[in-house]
């Protein structure tokens, strides 16, 4: 009894001093299949998915070109036509028909008779009008007409003994540059020229009646100052002074005659 007591308490003593884990047998672990893992994304990964997530691919396109604009026609002007010419003839004193025309204009006439060729442009209303033409003879001239132009209509008086003709043409004169020499033999008014400052003017005249030279201030075709005015053949040489712009001379004489200009 008392060796059974012994042994009792041994056991018992023995069961409280260590209690003795269980032992388990341990699972081992299953392997991811390829799709699993591709479709379990890691921790960081998800992280970094939901910091930054993926920019959307916005697909290129190839640049559009802008059309290539069509280019505005530029209208071709119109030639500007020529002025058509007024001829008038006859053989003897005439009023011709009434007309209208542009200045400055040039004028050309001939003769064919032995007396007075006379020839005067009037206005239809009252007022005075300019000689064209007053001579002796037969002859075949060209002269010109200056001004800025009038509506006024005009006509030609003519007295003649013998066939004439007078052929009127707007144009422009050309102005030559100097030195310029002019010429004529009988009345005329020049062709123009421009002039700047003082000029020196030689002059000879071979007819036996007046011979008297003026100047034309241009466009408008006012007179100006006298240059010569001698009676009879004769030569020689007079100044200019202060001239500025373009000129042209009115001569009246009864023969040959020349006039050249010169600056100093």
């Amino acid at each position: 009894m008392r060796y059974l007591l012994i042994l009792l308490l041994a056991i018992g003593l023995t069961g409280c001093g260590s209690t003795a884990a269980p032992t388990s047998t341990p699972i081992p672990p299953v392997a991811a299949t390829p799709s699993q893992a591709a479709a379990a994304p890691t921790a960081a990964s998800q992280a970094a998915a939901t910091l930054a997530p993926a920019a959307t691919a916005v697909p290129t396109e190839a640049p559009t070109a802008a059309p290539t604009p069509m280019p505005t026609p530029i209208p071709t002007p119109k030639p500007t036509p020529a002025p058509k010419p007024l001829a008038f003839s006859g053989s003897t004193d005439k009023k011709t028909t009434a007309f209208t025309f542009d200045v400055p204009a040039r004028l050309n006439w001939t003769f064919a008779g032995d007396g007075n060729f006379i020839v005067d442009l009037k206005p239809t209303t009252s007022g005075s009008g300019v000689t064209i033409a007053n001579d002796i003879g037969s002859n075949k001239v060209t002269t010109w007409l200056y001004g800025t132009g009038t509506t006024t209509k005009v006509y030609l008086d003519v007295m003649a003994n013998g066939p004439w003709t007078i052929v009127v043409t707007p144009s422009t004169p050309v102005i030559a540059s100097l030195p310029v020499t002019l010429k004529g033999n009988t009345n005329e008014w020049t062709t123009a020229f421009h002039a700047s400052g003082d000029v020196t003017v030689k002059w000879s005249h071979q007819g036996d009646g007046n011979f008297i030279v003026s100047t034309i201030q241009l466009p408008d075709g006012t007179q100006g100052d006298t240059v010569v005015n001698e009676i009879g053949k004769g030569a020689d040489i007079t100044q200019m002074y202060g001239l500025d712009g373009d000129y042209a001379f009115d001569v009246t004489a009864n023969g040959p005659w020349t006039l050249t200009v010169t600056s100093p």
